[in-house]
């Protein structure tokens, strides 16, 4: 229609117009247009989490001189 409407001189550029447009609406009508926003809700059924947290010395660790009593020198 909007080809054979058009002038001789513009029907090219009326028809890919036409084609955009028809195009943009389509879009916007295959996606669902909503003008709500929208509201994503997350549901937590786990409830709160309690993680005990145990607080040990750290042992201190022997000098270069000295070697710790559990190591055996490797034999070959």
């Amino acid at each position: 229609m909007v080809y054979s409407a058009a002038a001789a001189d513009g029907r090219a550029l009326a028809t890919g117009i036409a084609v955009l447009a028809w195009a943009t609406v389509s879009a916007f009508a295959l996606r669902g247009l909503t003008l709500r926003p929208a509201f994503v809700t997350h549901i937590h059924n786990a409830g709160h989490r309690i993680e005990p947290h145990l607080q040990l010395p750290v042992p201190v660790a022997p000098s270069a001189n000295e070697a710790p009593d559990n190591v055996l020198p490797l034999h070959r």
